[in-house]
């Protein structure tokens, strides 16, 4: 098969939006391992992911979404 110009897709770096969105992920998944998912807050997901808690309810509302 050959390469062609149109088989390479380009894909630009993350932006700080996805980072902040993918850090918030983490550290609530991190803490629904360790405690369950019952002891998920918006308090703690903040701590862990070291952002504000407006931080976090700006990318995910409500807590369903997280």
């Amino acid at each position: 098969m050959a390469i062609t110009q149109k088989s390479f897709i380009f894909r630009s770096a993350p932006s700080k939006s996805d980072l902040k969105r993918e850090r918030i992920l983490h550290a609530a998944l991190k803490i629904a391992v360790n405690h369950g998912l019952g002891a998920v807050t918006l308090t703690d997901v903040a701590k862990a992911a070291k952002l504000s808690k407006s931080h976090v309810a700006y990318y995910f509302p409500k807590q369903r979404e997280m």
